[in-house]
């Protein structure tokens, strides 16, 4: 029986920044409809019997607050876990109070303690460190839900020391990433971006002391990040990122969950962490 574990479902392309490195443009898609919650809650009920969780994301998923409210009480429903990441701009104690408790655990993507980095880098106009400090308090007084942070490590942040910003936000766990350039997502400004294993070797030295207080910290180079994901695009179609360049399968509502993994060349034996907590 194939064991996913864990489904990143990026049912949206739409978002309110503007990340220089961002993998999830799905440019292919953005002429394209959103999927409807019908053909949304297929794909979750045939994925049920392949995993336990399913990590909704984007685009920025709260652009749609709704749908992804709908999804997250659906999960809920038949027994899978839900989480979310999100660049928390839209995130508010309204939307929280509805779904909150059906949610295990939410990310939250920040680049640098620096506005300036942030900024540079897409992430926001200039207030995204505050924002995200005041989102995670707002996440924290959730006992249910898990707060996590997600910082992607590149040319301009690589050398900084982001330790007392962590330990401002509260969270549990900090995953960091080294960009993975992606032909026809990112690699536009790749070239100024992207870092080899050392550097970002040199992040994860000078960061490493969060673990001192108690914040799981974890570390993906490059390779790590190669066919280790199982992920859902906004046309409801797995695709999987070999060779730094994206491949797609048919829509999973049309020809089903083990169909589509095989158009996409899935190998259990790829999925080395699938019992992560959440991405």
């Amino acid at each position: 029986m194939i064991d996913l574990g864990v489904v990143n479902l990026h049912f949206t392309h739409k978002c309110n920044y503007h990340c220089k490195f961002c993998y999830s443009h799905f440019f292919a898609s953005k002429e394209k409809e959103l999927l409807s919650f019908d053909k949304w809650k297929k794909i979750i009920d045939l994925l049920r019997p392949y995993c336990k969780r399913i990590n909704f994301a984007g685009g920025e998923p709260l652009k749609h607050k709704e749908l992804i409210g709908k999804l997250i009480n659906f999960n809920h429903e038949i027994g899978l876990i839900s989480t979310l990441i999100t660049n928390g701009y839209l995130l508010n104690n309204e939307w929280l109070n509805v779904y909150g408790k059906n949610i295990k655990a939410i990310g939250i993507s920040c680049d640098s303690s620096k506005e300036s980095i942030n900024k540079l880098l897409g992430r926001g106009i200039g207030d995204h460190v505050e924002n995200t400090i005041n989102k995670f308090n707002m996440i924290n007084k959730f006992q249910n839900i898990t707060s996590k942070l997600n910082t992607v490590v590149n040319k301009l942040n690589f050398q900084e020391n982001m330790v007392d910003f962590v330990l401002k936000t509260g969270v549990k766990r900090w995953k960091i990433f080294q960009l993975l350039t992606i032909e026809g997502e990112n690699d536009r400004y790749i070239k100024e971006l992207i870092i080899n294993k050392d550097e970002f070797n040199i992040f994860y030295e000078n960061n490493k002391e969060i673990e001192k207080y108690g914040v799981e910290f974890i570390a993906e180079n490059v390779d790590e990040l190669k066919d280790t994901y199982i992920m859902i695009d906004p046309e409801g179609r797995f695709f999987s990122n070999t060779n730094n360049k994206y491949i797609f399968s048919q829509p999973i509502y049309e020809i089903g969950v083990e169909k589509a993994l095989e158009q996409i060349n899935f190998k259990q034996e790829n999925l080395a962490n699938i019992n992560r907590m959440f991405i």
